[in-house]
């Protein structure tokens, strides 16, 4: 069981390969250096890894990464009240590790990165229908704010 997180390095090649493993678990759509708009990530993970204005950290558990998470600096919308926002993606934790803590270890840990940056608000994107996931973001301290709607025409 995970006690503390780890920032990914950039000098550590299997980081990209092993994020992208979690991704394509989740059932996202993604190769090892495409990690793009889909996760809110500025670029390829490579540069996210490099760029001084994020953080990428794991959980291990017996040397296997079991969780994951980014944090970046992000520029809201100019009618916003703030001029800068932190965002979190790529949350994920293994189902074996679920229910135990390591999701939030991951968020405080991006948090106070966050907040040590003068990023005070913070964002993150949650499917609407995942109510164990919206629940895990409850208890770490964020809000339901906004829905966004879909359609795929021609779908029912």
């Amino acid at each position: 069981m995970p006690r503390s997180v780890v920032a990914a390095q950039p000098e550590v090649d299997n980081v990209a390969s092993g994020l992208a493993w979690f991704a394509s678990e989740l059932g996202y759509r993604v190769s090892v250096g495409a990690f793009e708009d889909a996760f809110g990530v500025p670029a390829q993970l490579p540069a996210l890894l490099a760029d001084k204005n994020s953080r990428v950290v794991v959980a291990e558990a017996h040397d296997t990464v079991v969780a994951c998470g980014f944090v970046t600096r992000r520029i809201p919308r100019h009618y916003l009240d703030h001029d800068a926002y932190a965002y979190l993606g790529l949350m994920y934790t293994h189902p074996d590790f679920r229910g135990r803590g390591v999701n939030g270890l991951i968020v405080a840990d991006l948090k106070a990165w966050a907040v040590s940056r003068g990023l005070y608000e913070m964002r993150l994107t949650v499917y609407y229908e995942n109510e164990p996931a919206l629940r895990a973001y409850e208890k770490a301290g964020f809000r339901r704010h906004l829905v966004e709607m879909r359609l795929r025409e021609g779908e029912q």
